[in-house]
Parts: structure tokens; sequence; C-alpha cells
């Protein structure tokens, strides 16, 4: 086989091996974060944004009562209508709380999302928001 052969079929299975490796939408394109305190607890709330849904998470460095809620806005269609779907997700007595809202269609424009952080931790409490835009 000659050398310029051997050269096309390494690039070409290091070329495919990488698309199946990465699939898309893997990373976000957009992230943000914010962080406090509920009495002695730290706190974190963070939101990505991807190519068809977004993420958000609050934690506590100690198990208490997290909530996060995600408003996720999107367009689809030649008309460029837009959607908004929420997800929320609810922990007592642990150290994280993680929701996705997904898209209802596929490959959809992605516009902005937001989210709202609670941890209660006793008496104490610390409520946090995060925005991201694709």
């Amino acid at each position: 086989m000659k050398e310029k052969t051997k050269k096309r079929f390494a690039v070409s299975a290091l070329v495919l091996s990488a698309m199946l490796m990465l699939p898309a939408g893997a990373f976000a394109a957009s992230s943000n974060s914010t962080s406090g305190t509920a009495g002695d607890v730290n706190t974190h709330g963070s939101l990505s944004i991807y190519s068809d849904y977004a993420s958000g998470s609050t934690s506590a460095s100690d198990r208490a009562y997290c909530k996060v809620d995600v408003v996720y806005t999107y367009s689809w269609g030649l008309v460029g209508s837009v959607y908004t779907k929420e997800a929320s997700d609810t922990a007592a007595y642990s150290t994280s709380a993680w929701a996705s809202a997904n898209s209802d269609w596929v490959n959809p424009k992605s516009l902005r999302a937001n989210a709202a952080h609670l941890v209660g931790y006793g008496s104490n409490s610390w409520t946090g928001s995060t925005y991201v835009t694709y």
C-alpha cells in the first residue's frame, strides 16, 4: 500500500473515531453559576445551555433542602416559533438537586435559559438565580 494511502486511512480513522466519541451537543455552549451560604453551609447553583436542552443544579456542602427550577426557551420551525420548557427538582436532606429541560423538537435553536436555586438548612436559607444565552 502506498504511503499516501496509508496516511489517508489513518486520518479518516482518526476523524471517524473522534466523531463517534464526541456526540453533538456534548459541550455546553454557555454556563453560569452563583454561590453563597445558608448558615454554616456553602451553597452553589449552576446552569448550562446546550444545543437542544438546558440543565441546572443546586448543591450544598452538607445535607439540606435543595431545589432548582429551570426554564429553557428555544425556537423551532421556519417561522421561528418560540417555545418554553420547564423542569424542576427538589431533594430533601440531600447535597444536590438537578433538573434538565429538553426541547420537544429535533434540532431546535436554543435561545436562553434561567434557573432559580434554593437551599434550606435549619432556619437558614439561600436563594440564587442564573441566566444564560446560547
